[in-house]
């Protein structure tokens, strides 16, 4: 339902209607009746409407940049009512008309939640006295995008080294469980974990090749064997021997000797 309010310095009966959601707007209709038709000079007879009054009158109401005319129900008119014979001691009443709307239409609009679109119901004539406001209903028919969200919990890990290189050792939780909520698209998502960060302590010891760096840049050596040789004492190997092989090839160089 949509109010129009009346500006004399306009002739029109202006309101805004605010669309609800997001998406695509398809098709709308307007609906109204009665709507009041000012009573104007025109039409100021008895009994009989005039043409004079029939072509003053001109009611439409614009939604979207379309404007539609208001059909006349009844037309305004006057009336005298004499007290002391005919014609005299006569008092004039004015009576406004009244008019409807039924108009559907395409629209084929993207729309916003939220957006204002005008609507103004337009009189030809300013109305000789002052209006009260009109109502009308505005029916959208719309196409929704909607976004279905499955929300999951991932968890992620930093760590400095390879774990390849080390062994771990303890484990500790540092933000405890429960329950948490998110809210995606207006609607809420609750988790539940036993433990929501943890602490890892884990054994290492920084990569060095030792007295071994030569022969694994060496292409002609090759790994035969490896052999822990001390571990710590909760079974991480901390030193190893290693066995490479390496083909070598000897040289020979022939002199020529002369006497």
């Amino acid at each position: 339902m949509v109010t129009l309010n009346y500006a004399r310095s306009t002739r029109q009966w202006s309101g805004n209607l605010t669309i609800p959601t997001n998406g695509r707007l398809l098709n709308a209709s307007v609906d109204g009746e009665p709507l009041v038709i000012p009573w104007i000079e025109e039409c100021d007879s008895e009994g009989k409407v005039r043409d004079s009054c029939k072509s003053a009158v001109s009611e439409s109401l614009t939604l979207f940049e379309r404007t539609f005319p208001i059909d006349v129900i009844s037309w305004p008119r006057s009336e005298s009512m004499c007290s002391g014979g005919q014609n005299t001691h006569c008092t004039k009443y004015t009576y406004d008309g009244k008019g409807k709307i039924h108009q559907s239409f395409g629209v084929d609009k993207a729309v916003n939640a939220g957006q204002n679109f005008s609507v103004s119901k337009t009189s030809r004539t300013v109305s000789s006295a002052s209006q009260k406001p009109v109502q009308v209903t505005v029916t959208l028919v719309m196409e929704e995008t909607e976004t279905v969200y499955a929300p999951e919990v991932v968890w992620v890990e930093s760590c400095p080294f390879s774990k390849d290189e080390g062994k771990k050792t303890g484990e500790e939780c540092i933000s405890p469980g429960g329950t948490r909520t998110i809210t995606l698209g207006g609607r809420d998502y609750s988790f539940t974990e036993a433990c929501w960060k943890y602490k890892d302590t884990w054994l290492t010891q920084p990569a060095d090749n030792g007295s071994c760096e030569s022969l694994m840049k060496n292409t002609a050596c090759t790994l035969s064997s490896r052999q822990c040789a001390f571990s710590s004492e909760e079974g991480t190997c901390l030193h190893e021997y290693a066995t490479y092989s390496c083909e070598t090839e000897d040289e020979w160089q022939a002199n020529d000797l002369r006497r």
